[in-house]
């Protein structure tokens, strides 16, 4: 009776880690699901944020090299005038 007993413990944790396994499977495909569709259809503010970010660098980059490009502009007109 002790051998059935630990029989049918050990086939219910069998069975209760299979089933654990097979609900994380089942989330995790989910929500990559859920990304993808959001990829395809949405928008993805990680990828705008990072966009948002690049974009601010470059026009701040740009100010730079004009307002260098300006101050050598006056300083040769300013040389030859």
């Amino acid at each position: 009776m002790i051998d059935f007993a630990g029989s049918s413990v050990s086939w219910l944790e069998s069975q209760r880690k299979s089933a654990s396994d097979q609900a994380t499977y089942n989330q995790t495909l989910l929500e990559r699901s859920a990304d993808a569709l959001s990829n395809v259809s949405g928008v993805n503010m990680d990828d705008e944020m990072s966009f948002m970010l690049q974009v601010e660098r470059t026009f701040s980059a740009s100010s730079k090299l004009i307002a260098t490009v300006d101050g050598m502009l006056k300083d040769l007109l300013a040389a030859v005038g």
